[in-house]
């Protein structure tokens, strides 16, 4: 009798689940613990009134964030992680497919990389913990890569829809989906096979590239030219601006050269890498590290054409992330013919590093991008405990960083229990406010002032005709009474 063979327990398949899972739960958490952000409230606003704003095109508009608060809002409520369940489901979606991707080209140990370097960053985690749509766009923009790492004729459908949503999420995104039809129209040529544009096929599979630009095209020229809203970035370089600020902000390390020379070596390495082994590469991440380079080069261009800024910050993300995945890949191709006890130690000294900066260099109930919306709620309970019956007739000072989040959620809501009359005063910082801003400082029952502000406020209000009702240690600042 033939003996009946078992296959062992799929170990990595349970490992990755509990990542994943451990993962979903920690974002949900933070959903939960988060105050409403500035960016989120606006969003919260066009959806919630929407007879009245239509979700109208700005740079604040992600078109599916926004279609999936408009859900959650009228599904579940206006809590604050209600309205970000779709991005908390994201970094699942997210999680799977990186495992899934590298599973196939990485050891145990050599997996420590990716799951570092992607799953384990403090900016990228904040992500999916709010109602923007950068969290869609990062999941999103990685199932196309994984079908694109496939290299399947079938999938092309697939790649053009993954990356259309993902550009409907973040229009940032578009450089991907152009660059990929560019790739595809080079080796069309490049084989000599110029008749399939004539096919049906061709448009077919490529539907949703031509759907989403009739859409995202004729925004993106309305937020650039009419609401004059397309600002975010900088014009230091590519390297600076997208790759190390990205760095600094996930680890908040002070010497930002330290960052601009790693991403400057890890830039430099990709493109050795690519020029010396292509030939060995797998072919779907040498088709993934050329769309890379093409979207670098696209976005250099519009640069010095357009003066367009670099990506920065939080509209680098989706410029990031294949960035990093392809870092990996090279890493651990490069790694792989290394001594055994450097394939371990070399990723363990990673995580070990990347660890310590979850643990002990973050404060988990703060944004990195977004700190001083945390702890509005306590400072407007705090406020109304206060004042009762009378807060609606108080006038209250407060900074443009807290008025967002203010007017568009808080005071939308509820405003039965919040003033009426609000003072805004700039971000910019005390010595550059304007005679009319500073004027208006004494005339306010309540202060609410970030960090730095006694030698100004000292300056317009003597300490005596002032009361600290709280420092509020998250948000660094203080809610002050105007005696």
């Amino acid at each position: 009798m033939q003996k009946r063979s078992f296959q062992k327990p799929a170990l990595p398949l349970l490992v990755d689940g509990l990542l994943i899972l451990l993962l979903v739960l920690f974002a949900f958490y933070r959903s939960v613990k988060l105050d409403i952000t500035n960016d989120e409230a606006f969003s919260f606003l066009n959806v919630d009134m929407l007879n009245t704003h239509m979700m109208y095109g700005t740079a604040n508009t992600h078109w599916l964030n926004s279609f999936f608060m408009l859900i959650w809002n009228h599904l579940l409520g206006n809590e604050p992680w209600q309205l970000r369940i779709h991005s908390v489901l994201a970094l699942g979606v997210f999680s799977f497919f990186l495992l899934k991707i590298f599973r196939q080209f990485a050891s145990s140990w050599l997996l420590l990389i990716p799951v570092t370097l992607l799953l384990l960053n403090p900016y990228l985690i904040d992500y999916f913990s709010l109602a923007r749509g950068y969290a869609l766009s990062i999941a999103l923009e990685t199932v196309a890569f994984y079908y694109i790492i496939q290299q399947k004729n079938e999938d092309t459908a697939k790649i053009y829809f993954f990356l259309s949503l993902a550009t409907l999420s973040n229009y940032t995104c578009i450089y991907f989906l152009y660059c990929y039809f560019l790739l595809e129209l080079i080796d069309i040529v490049k084989q000599s096979d110029v008749k399939q544009l004539l096919t049906t096929r061709f448009y077919k599979q490529r539907w949703s590239l031509f759907l989403v630009s009739l859409w995202a095209i004729p925004n993106i020229l309305f937020i650039k030219y009419v609401t004059n809203d397309l600002r975010e970035g900088e014009k230091n370089g590519f390297i600076e601006d997208t790759l190390s600020e990205f760095f600094e902000r996930s680890y908040q390390v002070e010497s930002q050269q330290v960052f601009l020379i790693l991403c400057t070596l890890a830039f430099v390495f990709m493109l050795g890498f690519y020029f010396l082994f292509r030939s060995g590469m797998h072919p779907g991440f040498k088709k993934l590290t050329e769309l890379l380079l093409s979207s670098f080069l696209l976005i250099q261009c519009l640069f010095l054409v357009l003066n367009i800024p670099y990506p920065y910050g939080r509209t680098a993300l989706f410029y990031i992330i294949p960035f990093l995945m392809v870092f990996s890949y090279m890493l651990n191709s490069f790694l792989g013919s290394m001594p055994a006890s450097i394939k371990i130690l070399f990723p363990i000294l990673i995580f070990g590093a990347n660890l310590y900066v979850l643990t002990m260099q973050r404060n988990w109930r703060v944004t990195i991008e977004y700190p001083r919306q945390q702890e509005l709620s306590v400072c407007f309970h705090d406020l109304y405990l206060k004042e009762g019956s009378k807060i609606r007739k108080i006038k209250i000072g407060m900074s443009i960083d807290h008025y967002g989040s203010f007017k568009n959620y808080y005071k939308y809501l509820q405003p039965q229990i919040l003033p009426d009359s609000c003072f805004v005063y700039s971000r910019d910082g005390y010595d550059q406010l304007t005679p009319e801003e500073i004027r208006q400082f004494p005339e306010q029952d309540y202060l609410l002032m970030v960090d730095g502000y006694a030698p100004f406020l000292d300056s317009q209000i003597p300490r005596e005709n002032r009361k600290l009702i709280k420092h509020y240690t998250d948000m660094k600042s203080d809610l002050i009474k105007i005696r």
